[in-house]
This record gives C-alpha cells, sequence and structure tokens, in this order.
C-alpha cells in the first residue's frame, strides 16, 4: 500500500467523513484552524498588540505576540491532529483537545470583555468559546 492510498483509507477518510457525517467534529476541526491561524497571525506579527489601540492589552501584560502564538498554534496544531487522526482517538486525548481550543477561545473572549466598550469581535470569540464549552461537557467515552 502505497503513502497516497494509506492517506486516503487513513487521514483523508477521516476528513471526508467529518466534512459529510459528524457536525461536532467539524466544529472541532474548525476550531482547531481558527486557534491554529490566529496563533500563526500573532506568531508573524510581532507588534500586533500596539498596533490594535489597547484591544488586546490585557493579552499583551500577560505575555507577548510570539508567547501568545505559540501557545495558540500549540492547542490549534494538537486539536487538529486529534480531530484528524485516522482512527478515533482515546477519550482523555478528545477532551484534551478540545479543552485546549476552548482555552484559546475563551481567553480571546475574556480579553474583548474587558475592555469597554467591547470591540465587535467579542460576539463571535463569546460564541465559539461557549459552543467549545458545550463540546467539552458533552464529550463521552462512547465516542463523540
Amino acid at each position: 500500500m502505497n503513502l497516497l492510498q494509506r492517506f486516503r483509507e487513513g487521514t483523508g477518510g477521516r476528513l471526508r467523513r467529518i466534512l459529510l457525517e459528524a457536525p461536532w467534529s467539524s466544529y472541532d476541526l474548525l476550531s482547531a484552524l481558527i486557534v491554529s491561524g490566529i496563533g500563526l497571525y500573532l506568531w508573524l506579527n510581532a507588534e500586533m498588540f500596539q498596533h490594535i489601540g489597547g484591544v488586546y492589552q490585557q493579552m499583551a501584560d500577560v505575555a507577548t505576540e510570539h508567547q501568545w502564538g505559540i501557545l495558540f498554534m500549540g492547542c490549534g496544531g494538537f486539536a487538529l491532529i486529534i480531530t484528524l487522526w485516522c482512527v478515533a482517538p482515546r477519550f482523555l486525548w478528545r477532551l484534551s483537545a478540545r479543552m485546549a481550543t476552548a482555552f484559546c477561545l475563551l481567553v480571546l473572549a475574556g480579553n474583548n470583555l474587558l475592555n469597554f466598550p467591547p470591540p465587535l469581535s467579542t460576539v463571535t470569540y463569546l460564541l465559539l468559546a461557549l459552543w467549545s464549552v458545550w463540546g467539552i461537557l458533552r464529550t463521552h467515552e462512547s465516542g463523540r
């Protein structure tokens, strides 16, 4: 069996099942991509916090853009690997991946809520964070 055939049957097949049959896994995929993308953006833009006019001041007080970027890329990458793994990962791995993305989305939502008035992106981050927490609460050992 060559590498391309393995991909089609393993990870490629998993991606196809996620997109067509598994709405919760598609959210896991989307949140992992969002968190990874935000992490990459932060890692590549070393002075972003200063250019946004204080919206991210609370995050800047804790760590630099580079440090947040590494954290977000790590959490998002971990969740992406777990979501796309060719066989269903164990309960603790699925739960950990969902918790990692939820943490990052909660950080962004919390940061925005600490501003007055909160920026428009607060709605997006807050809904994504709440949906992630709901995903954690409904994670079962049985497979979903």
